[in-house]
């Protein structure tokens, strides 16, 4: 949707839902905000929580705005924004290289399967307000290549470094929720996920096809 139809559309989508009177919403922002608040997909992030926040002021709406940063699990599809895991498992499984741009870069990553937690959380404890959805923990995109290297695949991936430095800052997610969940261990969720590629390799082969034709 433009940034022009924006107000437009998500006007039509409250209106839709009927919520009532102290009716709960969440609305699904992203940690763009915080590492790329000036693209075009950060703008968007920035004005839909700000939209939200007053249209369900003025309805008598509950609001929790959730800001989920780096997710990976299974059905999580490759080559799309916040994809660096499912990027480096599909291409391990195709035998392609995967290019990173800063190797030094840090990231918060959290298991997909964590984030009915945050929302049943927030139904369970009332929560109203914005919040960050992730572990609170930062790994450098280095560490993490020989972590799947050593632990995970047992055998080197096919990596380009194109040693583009970001200038985006690293931050991790604020644990306000986080610290009440019990979370999915980080290496299990990555055997969990490989699983799931290496399971649905034929689905994963003919979705690649279609995206380099």
């Amino acid at each position: 949707v433009p940034l022009s139809h924006f107000e437009r559309e998500e006007e039509g989508l409250l209106e839709r839902l009927r919520l009532k009177l102290n009716g709960r919403l969440i609305v699904f922002s992203a940690a763009v905000i915080y590492a790329n608040p000036d693209s075009e997909y950060g703008q968007r992030k920035q004005k839909l929580e700000t939209w939200y926040m007053n249209a369900c002021a003025k309805r008598g709406i509950r609001l929790t705005i959730l800001r989920p940063f780096n997710l990976f699990g299974p059905f999580q599809l490759p080559y799309r924004p916040g994809s660096l895991v499912a990027n480096l498992m599909c291409n391990f499984l195709l035998g392609k290289s995967t290019e990173i741009n800063d190797m030094e870069a840090r990231r918060d990553f959290m298991c997909a399967e964590d984030l009915g937690k945050f929302i049943e959380l927030v139904f369970q404890e009332g929560k109203d307000g914005s919040f960050d959805v992730g572990s609170g923990q930062l790994i450098q995109v280095r560490n993490l290549l020989e972590h799947l290297q050593q632990t995970i695949f047992t055998r080197r991936l096919s990596i380009v470094d194109k040693a583009i430095r970001e200038s985006i800052p690293d931050l991790p997610a604020d644990t306000a929720l986080s610290a009440h969940i019990s979370m999915v261990d980080f290496d299990a969720g990555l055997r969990r996920t490989l699983l799931f590629y290496q399971t649905n390799i034929h689905l994963l082969k003919g979705y690649v096809e279609r995206k380099e034709d």
